[in-house]
């Protein structure tokens, strides 16, 4: 199960998304908060961070576009949210719906990231 820091950057990664963060001010948080990730045997935050690095380390190289870059991080952020399986159950407490519309290409990055179920 990820610890704090995946969902720190997860919330990063959503502000950024929203506009409340710079990729510069995101990059500088990153870096920082980052370091020495690979000692603290968090492997979906190692995972994360390794994934970031990487495609910032393309982007910064041009091979990536910020459109791109940004469409990662919104998927980073999709595959973050709380999924559940319907099991017949129907009680208001136990069970949520997420619905993940699967052509994401026609509307706005935003739109699908600004439900209250992800905090910054």
């Amino acid at each position: 199960m990820p610890n704090s820091l995946y969902w720190e950057i997860v919330g990063h990664l959503r502000a950024h998304l929203l506009g409340i963060e710079s990729l510069d001010a995101f990059e500088d948080w990153f870096v920082a908060r980052s370091w020495n990730i690979h000692q603290s045997g968090d492997q979906p935050s190692i995972d994360l961070v390794s994934e970031i690095e990487l495609h910032l380390a393309e982007f910064s190289s041009g091979h990536w576009s910020e459109a791109e870059l940004e469409k990662f991080f919104l998927a980073k952020v999709v595959a973050a949210l709380p999924m559940n399986i319907d099991t017949g159950t129907h009680s208001a407490t136990e069970h949520q719906v997420v619905k993940i519309p699967l052509a994401m290409a026609s509307r706005s990055l935003t739109e699908h990231i600004e439900s209250p179920m992800v905090n910054v």
